[in-house]
């Protein structure tokens, strides 16, 4: 089946079908049924184009008037009846159409189910949260007229979510500088409802729970291996945003949100279809955790920099450890706003070590671990981590816009590639486990996970979600959809490796991991023997002397070849874990929505 849950046609449809084949057959060779098909598969083009540029975010070009009369609105209503000077009074809202469009018309975007009369409530909510007990020194109240509307701005991206009048709930994104729009979201009553219904017995589940000290004891079965694993409380039992991930649901997806376009040069490398000659094993037969947001690719020596390097920032090993950890104390989008506002906006991005701080910030603190249970647990942590990461990525197209061919820009690009990758690897489980969140909400399957119902919940909806739009905009199967992904993280990687050096071989060893991870062993080989010997990345080194085998005997060398890759990727996997949870990662993210 192409999606799960596209079943055959239901015998009325059947019958149908039936009927109009009687009527071709009879018409077909007519000059009238001729016109009328022309206009109508003319139509169904029209429609479709329209519709694949529909998105669940609506365009601010076309509704920023809108907006804006919303916003004053929220203000006159907020400025009506304020006691100001010991009176109540009638003031008078003075931001002019111009600055609220600057800022609020160039960065917001709101999902296209949000009424204008809701978008009023929502502005009134958040102002309201934030100016409600604000007062000048003289203790009378801020007048809004005097409000800038940067200030505005900033607290509307300030708010969490704001309950509705209809029993809907908005949410509000948190931008990661002011490059990043903020986008507004809606969560339907019903499925907020469902929702909370499917959490009733989360306390009667924790005391159920194989508890042990720290540790939580989970049976697990994924790949060839099944058992018992045991996993921190931390991370077991911690709070998912459940409400946000169905507000935003297909939004928090690339595919659907639109790809940045990049200027490619003339060797651009082109995704090959070859069938490998042996299945690749899979790692989660494998390993008990995975990393695979960030991948590490840098040289363990670097020789020779893109560009001279003029005068810079300079931070020693030990300085950029202290700043790491000092970061850890905030959830991570925190991180990354404070990271942005104080080094990546104070620094050159091509000279000095902004670049050297920025790859080991973007790896040792935004990284996350994942546990290898079973497919359902891994399709919902990776849902949960791209709506936690969503801010994020989308920084970082804007940060290499503005700071191109830079050795710091260079980071960012390298990272977008594998938040596509992360991305392309989140929909793949989706895919994989919809129809088992089916029968986990029609009680026909059972399995040992916390809040598994309320977890089913949210992959079912954001799967057809999902599913619905993606069919709207021509894509008609998992592997069109995987293609699509790979396209762009091919470009990426193509446009690294014409800058040539170290970054053309990170470029280079990053491509074939792409290749490799898609089960194509000869063109991740190929890719790879393209590499400079001064390339000394550990785990190239390792795999090097096997890549001249591949012609003699390609099932012994990708066998030793997943050993040496397998076993890198696992030794930086407990460290990770450990640092996460000395810094209580998860329990932070609670506090942050």
């Amino acid at each position: 089946m192409l999606f799960p849950g596209d079943g055959p046609a239901p015998p009325f449809f059947k019958n149908y079908l039936i009927h109009i084949r009687s009527w071709w057959q009879r018409h077909k060779n007519r000059f009238s049924t001729s016109l009328v098909l022309s206009i109508l598969f003319h139509t169904s083009i029209f429609g479709a184009i329209v519709m694949a540029e529909f998105s669940v975010l609506s365009a601010k070009k076309d509704s920023g008037s809108r907006d804006y009369k919303a916003l004053m609105q929220a203000l006159a209503e907020m400025e009506s009846g304020r006691p100001r000077n010991g009176e109540t009074e009638k003031g008078s809202v003075k931001i002019s159409e111009a600055d609220a469009m600057k800022s609020l018309g160039q960065s917001a975007l709101f999902d296209s189910r949000i009424s204008s009369k809701e978008k009023v409530q929502i502005f009134k909510k958040l102002l309201e949260s934030s100016l409600k007990y604000r007062k000048y020194e003289d203790g009378n109240y801020v007048n809004l007229s005097d409000v800038p509307m940067e200030d505005i701005y900033a607290l509307l991206s300030g708010g969490k979510a704001v309950d509705l009048s209809t029993g809907d709930k908005a949410f509000v994104s948190k931008p990661i500088g002011k490059q990043n729009m903020i986008e507004f979201y809606k969560l339907n009553g019903l499925r907020k409802s469902m929702i909370e219904r499917l959490r009733l017995n989360e306390e009667e589940e924790k005391e159920w729970a194989m508890v042990y000290g720290d540790m939580v004891r989970v049976d697990t079965n994924i790949g060839t291996r099944s058992g018992v694993r045991a996993i921190p409380k931390e991370i077991y039992f911690r709070e998912c945003p459940y409400e946000q991930m169905l507000a935003q649901g297909s939004a928090l997806f690339s595919i659907i949100r639109g790809f940045p376009k990049f200027e490619m040069g003339a060797s651009q490398v082109q995704m090959k279809d070859t069938q490998p000659a042996k299945p690749l094993p899979q790692p989660s037969d494998k390993r008990d955790l995975v990393i695979i947001l960030y991948r590490n690719t840098k040289p363990d020596q670097l020789s020779q920099p893109l560009q001279p390097a003029a005068q810079g920032i300079s931070f020693s090993h030990e300085k950029i450890n202290q700043i790491l950890d000092e970061l850890m104390a905030m959830p991570e989008a925190e991180q990354f706003d404070y990271f942005q506002k104080y080094y990546l906006r104070r620094y050159d991005a091509n000279n000095g070590d902004l670049a050297k701080l920025a790859r080991e910030f973007l790896y040792n603190n935004l990284n996350s671990v994942f546990y290898m249970v079973d497919h359902f647990t891994l399709a919902f942590d990776f849902l949960e981590e791209l709506n936690f990461k969503r801010p994020i990525y989308d920084y970082f197209p804007r940060y290499w816009e503005e700071h191109q061919k830079t050795k710091t820009g260079i980071e960012f690009l390298f990272c977008l590639a594998d938040a596509y990758d992360f991305e392309k690897r989140t929909f793949t489980y989706i895919f994989d486990v919809y129809q088992e969140a089916k029968d986990v909400l029609a009680d026909r399957l059972y399995k040992k996970i916390f809040n598994l119902k309320a977890k089913a919940y949210v992959l079912k909806e954001v799967y057809e979600e999902l599913r619905s739009l993606l069919k709207q905009r021509g894509y008609y199967s998992s592997a069109m959809i995987s293609k699509k992904y790979i396209e762009e993280e091919v470009a990426i990687y193509s446009l690294l490796a014409e800058m040539g050096g170290d970054v053309r071989n990170r470029a280079l060893f990053a491509l074939g991991m792409l290749y490799w991870d898609e089960a194509k062993p000869e063109l991740a080989f190929e890719t790879w023997r393209k590499i400079d010997e001064s390339y000394s990345f550990q785990a190239y080194r390792a795999v090097k002397p096997y890549l001249a085998r591949w012609g003699e005997s390609l099932s012994e060398a990708v066998s030793k070849i997943t050993e040496i890759l397998t076993y890198d990727s696992g030794t930086s996997d407990k460290k990770m874990l450990e640092r996460l949870l000395k810094y209580h990662k998860w329990k932070k993210r609670e506090t942050s929505f």
